[in-house]
């Protein structure tokens, strides 16, 4: 599952692994969701990173993945 996200979120397709980790305390059910990829750290980077990338396929369209 890992690769898959992965590879989604180099081809700009929003994706995110989350750990769902479930508690009963009593007649109580408490769900605590961490996520994984892209780490809250590494989200940030990762978005600048895509638009740049972006970026500059616009401005230089003969240096497609295409070509």
């Amino acid at each position: 599952m890992t690769a898959t996200v992965l590879w989604l979120r180099e081809h700009q397709i929003e994706a995110r692994c989350v750990k769902v980790v479930h508690y009963r305390f009593g007649e109580e059910i408490f769900v605590d969701l961490q996520q994984v990829i892209p780490t809250p750290e590494a989200a940030d980077y990762m978005i600048r990173m895509a638009e740049k990338d972006s970026e500059e396929k616009s401005a230089n369209p003969e240096h497609s993945s295409f070509t």
